[in-house]
């Protein structure tokens, strides 16, 4: 499947190394996705099956939400949460679900590729564990509907 990719703007520069969060939807339908990069609000934006969003890890408190629907932030609907910051060198990432799982029944995972693969670990459920790891410019990708690393 050949992706066409949404690039955000990144909200902060920096001299040294940048990392990247890449959600790619490998779904056959929308997903509907809301972002907090560095501490800023992006609205809520669909996210068709083929495609995909990237967008820098800076600073603390980026989060990518991924619900089915475009009530997202209706306390009821089931969301998964990609959370990332960075601290000096590090950055630290963590995958988990608020009020149920918007991936019932299909499977999904993240994987860092930089300088080697799994560079930053990777994950195929949610959990209350917090990866870190030395930020190197590498990509931590979110694959949607997808078992097997893309």
């Amino acid at each position: 499947m050949k992706f066409n990719v949404i690039k955000l703007l990144a909200f902060a520069t920096s001299a040294s190394a940048v990392s990247h969060q890449l959600v790619k939807n490998w779904c056959g339908h929308d997903k509907w996705v809301a972002l907090t990069l560095n501490g800023t609000d992006v609205a809520p934006f669909i996210l068709p099956g083929g495609q995909a969003y990237i967008a820098n890890i800076t600073g603390e408190g980026n989060t990518a939400i991924v619900a089915n629907t475009a009530a997202i932030f209706t306390a009821a609907i089931p969301k998964l949460l990609l959370g990332t910051s960075t601290d000096g060198n590090i950055l630290y990432w963590n995958l988990n679900n608020i009020t149920g799982n918007p991936m019932d029944g299909t499977l999904f995972n993240v994987t860092s590729v930089g300088s080697s693969p799994d560079i930053c670990q990777h994950a195929n459920r949610y959990s209350n564990a917090v990866y870190a790891c030395a930020d190197q410019d590498f990509t931590l990708t979110l694959n949607l509907c997808s078992q097997a690393p893309q």
